[in-house]
């Protein structure tokens, strides 16, 4: 092997290492990224979530305190937005 075959040798392997480094740390960096943008978009989910769920809550506390009062279920849909028969349900666990 003479000298240009060894500066070109050493060359390729040089190139191939930088290569692979590269495609590692790429690697590495879209994982982080990945995990970052997971947990964001998962608070956004829970947040969401969360308040749907208390918007229910606050509807279902609103329905059993319209019928202790004496309120007619057709009242207590019309004010709540709940379905009838959740309403019913709501009257029976009384």
């Amino acid at each position: 092997m003479d000298a240009l075959e060894e500066i070109m040798a050493e060359r390729e392997k040089i190139i191939a290492e930088g290569l692979a480094e590269g495609k590692a740390q790429g690697i590495a960096e879209g994982k982080v990224e990945g995990r970052v943008e997971g947990r964001a978009e998962g608070r956004v989910e829970g947040r969401a979530e969360g308040r749907v769920e208390g918007e229910e809550n606050k509807a279902l506390e609103i329905a059993r305190n319209l019928l202790a009062e004496g309120s007619t279920f057709e009242f207590v849909q019309k004010m709540t937005g709940l379905p009838l028969d959740e309403i019913e349900k709501l009257r029976e666990v009384k």
